[in-house]
């Protein structure tokens, strides 16, 4: 089998020749190749011998970038894809990196907002994200204005995703990402622990602002599909369990979202695939209930919750399980002994029948040894023979 009809195969819930091995590394690639583009990801899998999934993310670090991110990340998007709207940006410098202030003014009134990025490396990571000091919403007048931050995905050039699915061909897969209503777009925009605090205050608004943001990742994921995407790569991970939310409110808010996300991506005969990296052991059959096609990333604890083994057996072949190896006590860590038995439990347990694939608990991060990639790969490859 080709990575691509691996991936697939194992996405559909079926069995392939071998179990795809498809870590997320791009802070790893960061630091090890100077790059974590979707060509240097293709080097990676031919270098540690993977299955690539080639994820391309509306942020500013991976190029080209489908999408952008206009809330959360200020710098280096082309405002003039905005329609009617101006921007006066403010950068200052401070310790360790720059505070970015802004006025965007739009036919509605104005939205301000402040946002501090820490320089890669030390302290804070290769890849920093960026901190949100002061949200652009603060009260319900701002809602009517948050849409012209949005850009219409019918002006953007996607030419290259098609471009990109053409060349990476039978080597790996190629997914798009699409935030949810309330990852980087209404848990930015207002602030997440606000979102919360509204839930009780003014429920309605916290409606409204998921609305509005749900609709515009409609059109995001529309447009993408138009361009030949097979797969779409669906962040949640804000409205995780550990996040803060109840399953209760999970429920009520999120998941007739995911649905409806669900049901326009399977008309197009694409696959969902549905990301948390925290816990979310209380909700996996409201994630299967949504119609999900894949549920990555599994994680154990400390961080998560997972028991692959009670996973597997929970849900069996309803869903394409994806992940679990934990990226920093055992990846990052620990010893090539330690990340082979770790490899071998999580394919034990979720591989039998089918519908797995090997994976971290979250991209791999920088500072860990190239050795320990390489033995997170070979284990997989040793132990995920079906044969």
């Amino acid at each position: 089998m080709s990575s691509r009809d691996r991936l697939l195969t194992a996405m559909r819930g079926q069995q392939p020749d071998r179990v795809p091995i498809s870590p997320r590394m791009h802070p790893f690639l960061l630091e090890y190749y100077g790059c974590a583009c979707w060509l240097h990801y293709l080097r990676a899998a031919e270098e540690f011998g993977f299955d690539p999934i080639v994820l391309l993310q509306p942020w500013h670090h991976v190029k080209p970038d489908p999408i952008p991110n206009y809330i959360s990340y200020p710098l280096d998007v082309d405002y003039s894809q905005l329609d009617e709207v101006s921007v006066e940006l403010s950068v200052e410098r401070i310790k360790d990196g720059v505070s970015i202030s802004r006025i965007i003014r739009t036919p509605r009134g104005a939205l301000n907002d402040k946002i501090e990025q820490m320089q890669g490396g030390g302290t804070y990571g290769i890849d920093p994200t960026p901190v949100i000091k002061e949200p652009l919403v603060r009260e319900p007048e701002d809602l009517e204005r948050l849409p012209y931050l949005f850009p219409d995905p019918g002006k953007l050039d996607l030419g290259d995703i098609g471009e990109i699915i053409r060349v990476v061909g039978e080597r790996g897969l190629v997914e798009v990402q699409i935030d949810s209503a309330i990852d980087q777009r209404a848990g930015d925009a207002y602030g997440l622990s606000n979102l919360m605090m509204a839930c009780y205050d003014d429920p309605d608004f916290v409606t409204q602002l998921l609305r509005i943001c749900q609709d515009q990742m409609l059109r995001e994921t529309e447009a993408v599909l138009e361009a030949g995407v097979q797969v779409v790569f669906a962040s949640w991970f804000y409205a995780s369990l550990s996040a803060g939310w109840s399953p209760k409110f999970y429920r009520k808010l999120f998941l007739p979202l995911a649905k409806e996300h669900v049901d326009l991506v399977h008309s197009y005969g694409a696959l969902y695939h549905y990301y948390d990296d925290g816990k979310c052991v209380a909700i996996l059959d409201d994630i299967v209930a949504s119609g999900a096609d894949v549920i990555s990333t599994l994680a154990p604890p400390p961080f998560g919750d997972m028991d692959l083994a009670k996973v597997k057996a929970r849900l069996g072949d309803q869903v394409c399980l994806m992940g679990n190896v934990d990226l920093l006590y055992v990846v990052k860590q620990g010893t090539p002994g330690e990340i082979e038995e770790a490899v071998r439990k999580a394919i034990e347990a979720a591989a039998p029948g089918g519908g797995y694939i090997l994976a971290t608990s979250d991209a791999i991060r920088d500072g860990t040894p190239p050795e320990n990639v390489r033995a997170f790969c070979e284990a997989g490859r040793r132990y995920g023979q079906y044969t």
